[in-house]
């Protein structure tokens, strides 16, 4: 077996288990996270004869459970399911460099770096709270959203390979929409800025009349379409919310900042404060190498979807006891994710044609304070019992 392919699989079966012991510990101290209200709310939908909407990672852990309502049960599924979930996020997260780069140079390198990305979170300024009210590249207390992150991944890989060659054919297409399905089956916040983006890319390196646009457009509007079904049996048929919330009103509005605020006190400050060390490696590295985003197109393409992702955090929120809950930010986190991949990409690209650098040198350490603050952050989880 290739150097390369032996430290990938060790470095994803490390994943899995380390991924076990913090899902499996969030559990069994009782940290409460986002974890058990997906599975509370599981039990509640099927006690009142109903079933989550998006279904997809609650009828896998029925699958993977039995369609119990055993709550230990449920939750030795929801970590399988999830620890399954982190170790394909790095698995196809390294793949995809090696795949796409011949002369990759140290494997066991770049897998490792991959790898720490996976722990990275903002950089640590105070003790109490370090990931919400910020863009963190990763969540480790939202189970629908580690779970759609592979198949993100996956389907940000596949729009990105068809506009860089300016090529897609039939089997293109019904790859994307595949994944696309899947995406709104877990969870339809990276469709969101991915959609525009996408179009956008198409639209710039191709025109509006060629082959790309029209079959990224047709595949667009049909993920639209599905988006808007989900919309309504979401907020019009009734579901875990409203459940929980159920006299309560339901729907989405044009709310400027009032998520990003709500999570930060209303303090404009502290909302910047947030960005900078949410963002802290992504942009030294504009700073220091501000002629790539013109000569890299995948660059390019990341950087849109975290803009597109960004204007709807601003912009959308939920209505009523929802609107606090801040679930049109999800689609940033991920799309900060894939910003600091993309940016360890071009950056080990650079080392390996140039070398060390006093530049390289000095990211590398800012990339390194997100890894230590990532592993801090867990520490300081099971400590306080709290992943705020």
């Amino acid at each position: 077996m290739p150097k390369k392919e032996s430290s990938l699989l060790i470095l994803t079966g490390l994943t899995f288990l380390v991924s076990a012991f913090i899902f499996s510990g969030i559990f069994i101290f009782n940290i409460e996270t986002d974890l058990q209200g997906h599975i509370y709310g599981l039990t509640v939908t099927h006690k009142n004869h109903s079933f989550p909407i998006p279904p997809l990672y609650y009828l896998l852990i029925d699958l993977l459970s039995g369609f119990t309502l055993n709550i230990n049960a449920l939750f030795v599924a929801s970590t399988v399911l999830l620890s399954i979930a982190v170790s394909l996020k790095y698995y196809y997260s390294t793949r995809y460099i090696q795949i796409t780069n011949e002369n990759i140079g140290n494997p066991l390198i770049l897998n490792i770096a991959i790898w720490l990305l996976l722990f990275a979170t903002p950089v640590l300024y105070q003790f109490k709270q370090i990931v919400v009210g910020r863009f963190p590249p990763n969540v480790w207390h939202n189970s629908t959203t580690i779970f759609l992150m592979p198949f993100a991944f996956l389907l940000y890989q596949k729009t990105y390979l068809i506009v860089k060659t300016k090529k897609v054919d039939k089997n293109d297409v019904w790859a994307i929409l595949l994944l696309g399905i899947i995406n709104l089956l877990i969870k339809p916040s990276f469709l969101f800025p991915l959609i525009p983006a996408v179009l956008s890319m198409a639209l710039f390196t191709t025109g509006i009349k060629s082959e790309l646009f029209k079959r990224i457009f047709f595949i667009s509007i049909i993920l639209s379409v599905l988006i808007c079904l989900e919309y309504y049996s979401i907020y019009k048929l009734g579901v875990i919310d409203a459940v929980r919330f159920k006299n309560d009103v339901k729907g989405i509005e044009i709310n400027p900042f009032y998520s990003l605020l709500f999570l930060c006190n209303n303090n404009w400050g502290t909302l910047g404060i947030n960005a900078l060390v949410s963002l802290a490696f992504p942009i030294t590295f504009f700073i220091l190498y501000p002629k790539e985003i013109r000569k890299e197109s995948e660059l390019k393409y990341v950087v849109l979807i975290f803009l597109f992702s960004l204007l709807i955090g601003i912009f959308l929120n939920e209505k009523g006891a929802m609107g606090g809950f801040g679930n049109f930010l999800w689609q940033l986190y991920i799309a900060n994710y894939l910003l600091f991949f993309v940016i360890i990409k071009i950056l080990y690209e650079r080392i390996m044609k140039f070398g060390l650098s006093t530049k390289t040198i000095f990211l590398l350490a800012l990339f390194g304070l997100h890894v230590f603050s990532g592993f801090f952050y867990l520490l300081k989880m099971f400590y306080l019992k709290s992943y705020l």
